[in-house]
């Protein structure tokens, strides 16, 4: 599913120039740094792990979904030509397991001692679409803070948005091409812990989600998001 051929696309405006576009840019998706932000909370899980002795960590996506969005700007005038830009939406349950023995301390510059692990978006053929995370669109503290990892397994939700559409004027914010973009696409995490007795990166297995279209839908905020996640 290419985005120029999902049902209902809707063009929107946006700026030829880059720093009034990079502004609009990072106001539409205020909402979903929020939305990124409150789903970052963590709930214990009971049972077995597996041995402690093959990682002192381990990340296991357990579920996930994907939608597609548009994307709801207001007309600037003469400064602004249309494009079509969209949203990919991707919540993850991930499993994070401290096989340490103990609460790890973290440090961030955002939130939560999970917020170095990063987003890897596929596309049905293993073509690398976007690396991403859930602090993208999140102003950075002006010092970092440290924040525990509980000892043992725990849950965590992280939520994405990921702009698809035309390249942007900043190489450092990830877009994905429309042409590359399919019907169902794999996901996967990877990432540290800063400042923890971990010295290795650790990375998810992946796991295939098809994307739901909401293209059709009525934006009612800057990046409308679904209401079960708020």
């Amino acid at each position: 599913m290419s985005a120029p051929h999902v049902s209902g696309l809707y063009k929107v405006v946006v700026s030829f120039h880059a720093r009034k576009f990079m502004d609009l840019l990072r106001l539409l998706l205020c909402s979903a740094w929020v939305v990124a932000l409150a789903s970052c909370s963590t709930l214990p899980i009971l049972g077995p792990t597996e041995d402690p002795t093959t990682t002192p960590a381990a990340l296991k996506i357990l579920n996930a979904e994907a939608s597609l969005h548009r994307v709801a700007t207001e007309d600037g005038g003469d400064d602004f030509a249309e494009e079509e830009y969209f949203i990919l939406r991707t919540m993850c349950r991930l499993r994070v397991e401290n096989r340490s023995g103990k609460t790890q301390q973290v440090m961030s510059f955002f939130g939560s001692a999970y917020d170095d692990l990063r987003l890897r978006v596929r596309n049905e053929s293993g073509q690398r679409l976007a690396t991403t995370t859930h602090t993208l669109w999140v102003t950075p503290l002006l010092e970092g803070q440290w924040f525990p990892l509980p000892e043992g397994a725990s849950v965590v939700e992280l939520s994405c948005a990921t702009l698809v559409g035309a390249p942007l004027p900043d190489d450092d914010l990830p877009v994905i091409s429309p042409s590359q973009l399919t019907q169902t696409i794999q996901l996967e995490y990877f990432g540290g812990f800063p400042g923890s007795d971990f010295t290795r990166a650790f990375q998810s297995d992946s796991i295939t989600v098809k994307i739901s279209d909401r293209t059709a839908e009525v934006p009612r905020r800057s990046v409308p998001v679904p209401q079960d996640h708020v």
